[in-house]
């Protein structure tokens, strides 16, 4: 599969629905559809088959974007996740490193980390791609590095935004008023060295690498 830095979402049956991804150099396809079919697209349906069905059928056709690579099928099985036919749609690009993307039911947007620039940016199908936050990860001003700001993101049952933030080295949740709440700092009285990744269990619990 061809490599680039960008934002790409898959299209099943000519509609978009709730699957998204981010592909930079070196991340494959299947790490990206693993992480967010399993985490947001399964979960759905195993607890909530009439809300999943109503997701994957859109009041009106989605704009059509420039497609890129392909899905590759080693097993039967995939099909039951992603359809035959389904073609993955480059919707961004032009990132220093695309990461952590996660969809946002109730507002009907994607929110992705870009790591080196420290920020997360929003698409939607309505206004396309806007900064949602900057600083992302990093909220002081002394210390600079290549990987300062937020990796991976999630949202809670609640669908507040969870980040792992590389430059405050902490698990921390995003306020309606803009600040962020620091949910784990230390394990064994030592600070984090650059929380990288995270998930919701369905009872609320957060792990995270």
């Amino acid at each position: 599969m061809q490599s680039f830095r960008g934002i790409a979402s898959i299209r099943m049956n000519g509609y978009d629905c709730a699957l998204t991804m981010s592909l930079f150099p070196f991340r494959t396809l299947a790490s990206c559809l693993a992480a967010t079919l399993i985490g947001q697209h399964t979960s759905l349906e195993a607890a909530r088959p009439d809300l999943a069905a109503a997701a994957l059928k859109p009041a009106h056709p989605a704009p059509k974007y420039a497609t890129t690579g392909h899905v590759e099928r080693l097993t039967p099985e995939f099909d039951s996740l992603v359809a035959p036919g389904s073609e993955m749609e480059l919707l961004a690009e032009g990132f220093d490193w695309s990461e952590g993307p996660v969809w946002i039911r109730k507002n009907r947007e994607l929110l992705f980390s870009d790591v080196p620039v420290n920020k997360v940016y929003r698409w939607t199908e309505k206004d396309g791609l806007s900064v949602a936050l900057n600083p992302s990860g990093y909220s002081g001003q002394a210390l600079k590095f290549r990987e300062q700001g937020s990796n991976g993101l999630t949202s809670d049952r609640g669908e507040r935004l969870l980040l792992c933030q590389h430059g405050n080295r902490q698990i921390a949740r995003l306020e309606a008023d803009g600040s962020f709440t620091p949910l784990a700092e230390h394990y064994q009285g030592r600070r984090f060295n650059s929380p990288n990744d995270l998930c919701l269990a369905s009872n609320g619990n957060i792990y995270f690498t």
